[in-house]
């Protein structure tokens, strides 16, 4: 991603944004452009627009996307780069809404840019339902539309009977069975909505609901849930939620379609001004959550905070008596995580994070069986650029043997689903990739593996992606 930061000005325009110097970057052309953005509320910044001026020329930023509370500067804003040809440019940024008329800012100070390769759109038409997609190796995939209409989606599980659990940004957990929508947990601590699919209906009925709820919860806005393992006895659902500039892991229950018995297990770990988190059950049974460092590297070496660590707790909450010193940190020195998953192997954990290089990696940690787990790397590769890995997964089942070992991560920012193929001998070596879903579906948000099928999701929806001539028999 290629940054531009703003500076707050007057007269009634939206904020001006400024560079933070020349630029000279060189890019691909198919990175985002960050942006932080001066608003006084969520519901001023939702009227602004972008538009980025390539040479003069002028185009509307797509894609934006917002974090869902300020910074010390803004709101950190991000959007799509238009299509450049292969050279230098110079870029300028403005912000505007419409007032009986389009009201602009200034534009910013000059952003000087190399482009290096073409930056033409994937030549891919939009995914259709029925569509197969074919993998490089030949496995041939049929798409179904699980869902539509949804808004700002950013995780996604699959609970027992083929029910899908998804949380939405602003604040809404919503359970999917068959074409029966329900509102399990509400942006605005309303009470949850029942919306039987009808895809047009049903996406003008979301929008019409959001109206004035966007990241109203009170806990904050949702970045990543993970169910029980035994759900189906339980009903208890984990969700890290970003509340101002803390994160908080709260533990729910499903009943009667409505989650309740609200339990915080951890509060008020400090987030950084764009909060990345995760959590997830690992194959020991225990819970797994990852938080960002807070914005503070020293904090994130400090073993008796929380920030930049992945903790290992019980589901109650509780840190496991084999953890060394008592401590639930499982793993240190994070800046920012998106994803977790475990192979089904040797139960190697591998997290999807972004360093203080401002690289993607996966890497591997390994705790082994003795007492206390101590956790250690054991092999690190840099992602494609640009990712915005969203979340991940391992493949499971024996239905598509081709995929066996095989991880998936979601490219939020790159539009694409990535597969990693590792040595069937050693699976702790990946031996190459492949992009999946290239421009087909938009901003990858996050994918999930169940009952032998892939289930991936947009912003908008969720699609699931078996193999060619199965039945789907798991889902209601």
């Amino acid at each position: 991603m290629i940054a531009i930061a703003t500076a707050a000005c007057g007269n009634g325009r939206p904020p001006t944004p400024s560079p933070p110097g020349t630029g000279g970057e060189t890019i691909t052309g198919r990175e985002r452009i960050g942006w932080e953005q001066p608003a006084s509320s969520t519901s001023e910044l939702a009227t602004f627009r972008y538009a980025v001026y390539v040479d003069g020329a002028r185009a509307e930023i797509s894609g934006t996307s917002c974090a869902p509370t300020a910074g010390a500067s803004g709101f950190a804003c991000s959007g799509a780069l238009p299509p450049m040809a292969p050279g230098a440019h110079t870029l300028e940024l403005a912000a505007f809404y419409e007032s009986g008329g389009i009201v602009e800012s200034a534009k910013s100070a000059p952003l000087r840019v190399t482009v290096t390769g073409s930056t033409s759109p994937v030549d891919a038409t939009p995914l259709q339902p029925g569509d197969v997609v074919t993998t490089s190796d030949g496995v041939r995939l049929t798409a179904e539309l699980l869902v539509s209409g949804l808004e700002d989606l950013v995780d996604v599980a699959v609970a027992p009977g083929g029910r899908l659990v998804i949380a939405e940004r602003a604040g809404r957990v919503r359970i999917v069975s068959g074409d029966i929508v329900l509102e399990a947990l509400a942006a605005g601590g309303g009470s949850p909505t029942r919306l039987r699919q009808g895809y047009g209906e049903f996406a003008e009925a979301l929008r019409a609901e959001a109206k004035g709820l966007r990241y109203a919860s009170p806990d904050g806005g949702l970045l990543s849930l993970a169910l029980d393992p035994n759900f189906s006895d339980t009903g208890h659902l984990f969700v890290v939620h970003a509340a101002g500039d803390v994160f908080r892991l709260i533990r729910y229950r499903l009943a009667d379609d409505r989650l309740i018995d609200r339990m915080a297990v951890i509060r008020d770990v400090p987030a950084s001004a764009d909060p990345s988190a995760a959590v997830r059950f690992g194959p020991d049974g225990k819970l797994y959550v990852a938080f960002d460092d807070g914005g503070s590297r020293d904090a994130s070496a400090r073993m008796s905070e929380w920030t930049g660590k992945i903790l290992r707790l019980n589901p109650d909450g509780r840190t496991p008596d084999d953890q060394p010193a008592a401590s639930p940190v499982f793993w240190a020195g994070l800046r920012s995580t998106w994803g977790l998953d475990w192979t089904t192997e040797d139960g190697t954990l591998w997290i999807a994070e972004q360093g203080p290089d401002g690289l993607e990696r996966i890497r591997a940690l390994v705790a082994g069986a003795e007492r206390p787990r101590r956790a250690v790397q054991r092999a690190s590769y840099v992602l494609p650029r640009p990712l915005g890995a969203r979340g991940m997964a391992f493949y499971r089942g024996d239905e598509i043997r081709q995929f066996a070992g095989d991880l998936f991560l979601a490219g939020r920012d790159a539009g694409y689903l990535l597969r990693v193929r590792f040595d069937p001998s050693d699976p702790l070596r990946a031996m190459s990739s492949e992009r999946l879903l290239e421009g087909r579906i938009g901003e990858v948000r996050a994918v999930a593996v169940a009952d032998g099928a892939l289930y991936v999701a947009s912003a908008t929806g969720v699609w699931r992606l078996s193999l060619e001539g199965t039945e789907d028999t798991g889902r209601d």
